[in-house]
């Protein structure tokens, strides 16, 4: 729920000036803050991983939740009586 409170130090204005590297690391600040864990958690969890498209840890879940989402979508367009 912090993260909503603080929304509006990540859009597109206050942070165009910032690399990616340094948003990670203010969003690792933010979770350290809110969790009363170290940020070093956080961080390594938002380092890019593996081949040069590989993403985070954090990418990972995003994409399997997507894809979750849109399985769950689609058999739901299925059963219903609208079609696309």
């Amino acid at each position: 729920m912090q993260l909503f409170k603080d929304q509006e130090s990540y859009f597109d204005i206050p942070t165009s000036t910032l690399t990616p590297i340094q948003i990670r690391a203010k969003l690792a600040e933010l979770a350290a803050s809110v969790t009363g864990s170290s940020d070093d958690k956080f961080k390594d969890a938002l380092t890019l991983k593996g081949s040069k498209n590989g993403g985070t840890d954090v990418t990972e879940d995003l994409k399997w939740t997507s894809t979750l989402n849109c399985i769950i979508f689609l058999n739901n367009q299925e059963s219903s009586q609208y079609t696309l």
